[in-house]
């Protein structure tokens, strides 16, 4: 999750029920969690302050690095 010179600021996260295999409606999100671990190597660790609660097995999740571009 790292471009050349710019690091990972923050991560979004999204966790969905299952829909035959493909990702179906998001169930929870996190938005700008900054990474506890790994922001420059983008290797990343994601440390939720908040319990997420998920009901309904199995679940996908994506995740989606925020990054500083200088100068865009």
């Amino acid at each position: 999750m790292e471009w050349a010179f710019c690091p990972v600021a923050s991560a979004n996260v999204w966790f969905y029920v299952n829909n035959s295999g493909l990702p179906g409606s998001v169930v929870s999100e996190v938005l700008n969690v900054v990474p506890s671990d790994g922001a420059a190597t983008g290797s990343l660790t994601i440390t939720f302050t908040t319990p997420i609660e998920l009901t309904s097995v199995p679940i996908g999740f994506s995740l989606q690095g925020n990054m500083d571009f200088p100068g865009w």
